[in-house]
């Protein structure tokens, strides 16, 4: 990879003004893989994904959960854009045999469930997840000041509704304060199910 193309993995594209998603909506940059291909695991009953490359496609699942996979012409950053009808879970962990990118950036509008691990984010935006319990963002480039703007954007659980976040071996693990996911009654989970 050229030092340009690694320079410009590393920066943000999404800018601090940006309208917020509604729910079902999730703004994706990736960057393909060896093959070209972006994949990733998600469970809802209807998506229409935008690929980024004027390929927009349609699904009524039904079945609840399905691997979407599209292929490009090059591995440069792609801008994926989903809505989707009741979506409870995305996976698009790379370490995930249902995944398939490099994935930098993830926005979202609703989601109860996410697994990002295994990736190079270096932003991730929860703030419009008002039903999230379980967040494995774990094996990232998440900054101590990026993981305390997620700590803040986590909804607040009660005792009996609890929530857990895996977050481990991210740039800022261990300056982050990690005392503001627990004040919202969250638990801090450090043992990681799956490793790079």
């Amino acid at each position: 990879m050229k030092q340009s193309e690694q320079s410009d993995k590393n920066k943000h594209f999404f800018s601090e003004d940006i309208t917020p998603l509604q729910t079902g909506q999730i703004e994706i940059k990736a960057y393909p893989d060896e093959k070209n291909e972006i994949a990733f695991y998600v469970e809802t009953w209807e998506i229409e994904i935008d690929w980024g490359d004027s390929n927009i496609e349609f699904y009524i699942i039904r079945t609840t959960d399905g691997t979407f996979r599209h292929k490009y012409p090059n591995q440069n950053c792609q801008t994926i854009k989903i809505n989707s009808y009741n979506m409870v879970f995305l996976n698009c962990g790379t370490d995930s045999c249902e995944s398939a990118g490099t994935f930098m950036e993830l926005r979202f509008g609703y989601m109860p469930n996410l697994q990002c691990f295994l990736n190079e984010l270096t932003t991730l935006d929860v703030s419009n997840c008002t039903a999230l319990t379980c967040l494995m963002c774990y094996d990232n480039f998440l900054s101590a000041s990026a993981l305390n703007t997620i700590f803040n954007s986590l909804p607040t659980r009660v005792p009996d509704n609890e929530a857990e976040i895996w977050f481990e071996d991210n740039l800022g693990f261990d300056t982050c304060d990690k005392t503001i996911f627990e004040r919202k009654g969250w638990i801090g989970i450090m043992t990681k199910p799956y490793n790079r």
